[in-house]
This record gives C-alpha cells, sequence and structure tokens, in this order.
C-alpha cells in the first residue's frame, strides 16, 4: 500500500503538470496572437519559479523533510482563494497533508 507521502508527492507533480500545461498553452496563444492579449508578458516569466517551487515541495514531501510539508500546507491554503479551481486543488492538498500529518503522528515521528 502506498504511504500518504508519496500520494501527496503524486499529487504535487500532477499539479505541477497542470501548471506547466496552462502555462504553455497561455504562453502559445500569446505568440499567435500578441495584439489580440492585453496581457505583461514578464508576467510569463514569473510563472516559471512558481512551477519550479512546486517542483521542490514536490521533492521534500517525498524525502520526507517536515519542511515541504509545511509549504504545501501555506500553498494549499493560499490556493483556497483562487475561485473555483483553485479551491478545489486547495481543499484536495489540504486533506493529503492532513493524511500525512496523520500518519507521521503514527510512525512516532516529528509531526508536521
Amino acid at each position: 500500500m502506498e504511504s500518504a507521502s508519496a500520494k501527496l508527492s503524486r499529487h504535487l507533480g500532477l499539479i505541477k503538470w497542470i501548471y506547466i500545461f496552462v502555462g504553455l498553452l497561455c504562453l502559445a496563444a500569446f505568440l499567435i496572437a500578441p495584439n489580440s492579449w492585453n496581457v505583461n508578458v514578464k508576467a510569463l516569466y514569473a510563472y516559471l519559479p512558481f512551477v519550479g517551487f512546486i517542483y521542490l515541495m514536490e521533492i521534500g514531501v517525498r524525502r520526507g523533510v517536515t519542511a515541504a510539508l509545511y509549504a504545501t500546507y501555506i500553498f494549499s491554503v493560499l490556493l483556497l482563494f483562487v475561485f473555483p479551481v483553485g479551491t478545489v486543488i486547495g481543499i484536495f492538498l489540504l486533506i493529503s497533508c492532513v493524511s500525512v500529518s496523520k500518519e507521521t503522528k503514527k510512525k512516532g515521528a516529528d509531526p508536521a
């Protein structure tokens, strides 16, 4: 049976790929019709570190780093304010984080 931290890591990986896909889709749409978009291109550059942060959280959770679990908690709470899709993803991540915390408590390690 898969551990809760492995599931959370897998969920973060899925979210990472969703963000990469959406970012590439926006970039492609901007490159195809740049005049029809009223978008600042610098906002697309700010998107890349965000995806990198999700990747680092995924690796940290997979390795069992407590700080990565805390970062995932913060990230999922912030996603709750991005209605409607972010709210669903945030609730999904919070449930996964709580299951990791419960599993960690059962093992007797430092709970996150």
